[in-house]
C-alpha cells in the first residue's frame, strides 16, 4: 500500500512539474489535460484521478511554488541575510523571476478562477502579516523610520506588482 501512495505521489508531483510550466507560457485554457497525459505517457483517465479538474491541477502548483518558495526564503534568511532589507530584497528577487517566468495570459486567465482568486487572496493576507513583521523587525534593527505608515508601503508594493503582472 505504501508504495501505490509513494508511486502516486510521485506520478502527482510528476504531473505538477510537466503542467505549470506550460500553465505559466500558455495559459491555462491552452493546455488541455490530454497533452499533459501524452506528454507524461500516462493515460488521461490517471491525471483526472489524481486532479479532478485542471483548476485543481493549478492549485496543488501554486501551492507547492509557494512552499518552495517559502523553504527558499527561510534558508537564505537563516544562512545570508544579515538584515530585514537583504529578506525583503530577496522576497522581490523571487517574485521577479517568478513573473518573468510567466505570460500575462496566465495571470488574466487565473484571476477567472475562483478557487485560484480564493487561493489568491488568503495567502496576500497571509503574506501582509508576514510583511508587517518584517517592516517591524527593520524599524528596531534601525533600518526603516518609525513614523513610515507600512500599510501603505505594502499597499504601494502590491499595486506595483499587480500592475507587472498585468502588463
Amino acid at each position: 500500500m505504501a508504495e501505490i501512495n509513494q508511486y502516486r505521489q510521485e506520478l502527482k508531483d510528476r504531473i505538477i512539474s510537466y503542467a505549470m510550466p506550460e500553465f505559466y507560457k500558455r495559459g491555462v485554457k491552452a493546455v488541455k489535460m490530454d497533452e499533459i497525459s501524452q506528454g507524461l505517457h500516462v493515460s488521461k483517465r490517471t491525471v483526472y484521478e489524481i486532479f479532478g479538474d485542471k483548476e485543481e491541477l493549478l492549485l496543488a502548483g501554486m501551492m507547492r511554488q509557494l512552499e518552495e518558495n517559502r523553504s527558499k526564503l527561510e534558508n537564505f534568511a537563516k544562512t545570508q541575510a544579515k538584515n530585514v532589507i537583504d529578506i525583503i530584497s530577496y522576497v522581490y528577487k523571487l517574485q521577479m523571476e517568478r513573473n518573468g517566468m510567466v505570460g500575462v495570459l496566465f495571470y488574466e486567465e487565473v484571476h477567472k478562477m475562483p478557487r485560484v482568486v480564493k487561493f489568491f487572496q488568503e495567502n496576500h493576507a497571509h503574506e501582509r502579516e508576514e510583511s508587517v513583521r518584517f517592516f517591524e523587525a527593520g524599524v528596531k534593527e534601525g533600518l526603516f523610520r518609525k513614523d513610515v505608515d507600512f500599510n501603505v508601503v505594502m499597499d504601494i508594493g502590491h499595486v506595483m506588482m499587480e500592475e507587472i503582472m498585468h502588463h
